[in-house]
């Protein structure tokens, strides 16, 4: 399932007096895809017994931004201008947001403020185009922190302290690329802990330029709000769970409001091994059909999974395309190893492989489709120039006979060398003609 990536974590400064307007302004924060931080939040917030003043002090060395809700109370409040001056001291961005008339903090004289209580709405988006400014600079990494985040994976705030995978990087981007404003999947794959994780969102996100990340609802919501259409994420996902084509409009209005020269919208999917291990059948099934239709379109798609918690393990060399069937119970892949194999879904505790590899291309194969009924025809794309189809009824019926299929999958009469590799055992027949 997709993973939910929080675009920012905002700190709200603010006096006990304000609480209503920081309450407001965390709300439509979270609407937007950040985190806020407020003390007395029930969920996140500080809790009781805690030590508040180091669990301020820990908040304050980890955000983004700090947001200070300017009032005379605010002014007035020792701890208030505490909070201001560490996150100062600590090269934090300051931004902020006056909710009185005329009032200035002494320590953010020089900072241009958002006037809230003049104009909200304004305010508001003054206040997310900053904070968006803010991502698309070089990190939320700060000097003088450490720039190892021990055994959690890098994230794209660390991208400028994360090396030695410029290699791997610019390949993913590179087959990105390569293939314009077509949609399509790239599946990374690897053990646990061998930096999947990282490789995407520290290298690739930054690669790509921001683009949309996964969690869809919410960070296409705040994708939106930075094209001007100014979408909820409750909005965004009732167009998700509308149809099959959800994402696809989504990705086609939010492409029609962007920039001319952005072609296709690219999804990050990370930890995608959920879909196979955790993920209900009916809600696998639904999200199936959301990505078949959006990768038929201006959808791109990128997922890293961990290989041991994903049973589908036979290809000898990259996977460069996945396709699901309509009902979600077959998984398509296609490989450099120039086969494609089909797996069985049908028990997403138990996924197995279906056959034999489909062998018949003469170099790597990259795109794959089911036809719309899902049952008929199977469509793949090679670098060698072809597109074949596949008979599925026929691949399904002469499964478990080692000769009808080997003939079926070389596609053409066998010659002994490729008898022996299709039927081992067997012996030897002179031809395919009559199967």
């Amino acid at each position: 399932m997709p993973q939910g990536v929080i675009v920012a974590h905002i700190f709200i400064s603010y006096a006990t007096a304000d609480r209503p307007v920081a309450e407001e302004i965390a709300e439509w924060l979270r609407a937007a895809g950040h985190e806020p931080f407020l003390d007395h939040d029930l969920h996140d917030g500080i809790g009781v017994g805690e030590d508040w003043r180091q669990r301020l002090y820990r908040e304050l060395r980890q955000v983004d931004a700090v947001l200070g809700v300017v009032t005379s109370s605010f002014v007035a409040s020792n701890w208030c201008s505490a909070e201001v001056g560490i996150a100062d001291a600590l090269g934090c961005r300051l931004m902020p947001v006056r909710a009185e008339a005329g009032v200035v903090h002494p320590l953010m004289w020089d900072l241009q403020y958002a006037d809230y209580q003049a104009d909200p709405d304004q305010a508001r988006e003054r206040v997310l185009q900053a904070i968006w400014l803010l991502e698309d600079g070089a990190g939320t990494w700060r000097e003088g922190e450490n720039p190892f985040p021990g055994l959690e994976a890098f994230t794209a705030a660390f991208s400028r302290v994360f090396f030695g995978r410029a290699t791997e990087a610019r390949e993913v981007g590179n087959r990105l690329r390569a293939r314009g404003g077509s949609g399509g999947l790239l599946a990374l794959v690897g053990p646990s802990g061998c930096g999947k994780s990282s490789l995407l969102n520290a290298a690739v996100v930054p690669l790509l330029g921001r683009d949309p990340l996964p969690e869809l609802a919410r960070v296409l919501a705040v994708t939106a709000t930075r094209v001007g259409l100014g979408w909820s994420a409750s909005e965004v996902r009732g167009v998700l769970e509308g149809g099959a084509d959800g994402l696809r409009r989504v990705a086609d209005d939010l492409l029609a409001a962007g920039p001319a020269t952005h072609q296709g919208l690219v999804v990050l999917i990370d930890q995608a091994e959920e879909l196979f291990t955790r993920t209900p059948p009916q809600a696998r099934q639904r999200f199936a059909h959301l990505l078949g239709e959006a990768l038929a379109g201006p959808v791109q798609m990128v997922a890293a999974m961990r290989s041991e918690f994903l049973p589908l393990i036979g290809h000898t060399d990259a996977v460069l395309g996945v396709a699901f069937s309509p009902d979600g119970h077959t998984l398509a892949t296609t490989s450099n190893d120039q086969t494609v194999r089909l797996w069985d879904l049908s028990d997403r505790n138990q996924p197995h492989p279906l056959g034999a590899p489909l062998i018949g291309h003469t170099d790597a194969v990259y795109g794959v489709a089911f036809s719309p009924d899902g049952h008929n025809t199977l469509a793949t794309t090679s670098f060698d120039r072809t597109v074949r189809l596949w008979d599925l009824p026929r691949l399904e019926a002469f499964h478990g006979d080692e000769v009808h299929e080997a003939c079926l999958r070389a596609g053409g009469p066998l010659d002994k060398p490729t008898w022996d590799q299709y039927a081992p055992g067997l012996s030897y027949q002179d031809t395919c003609a009559n199967r």
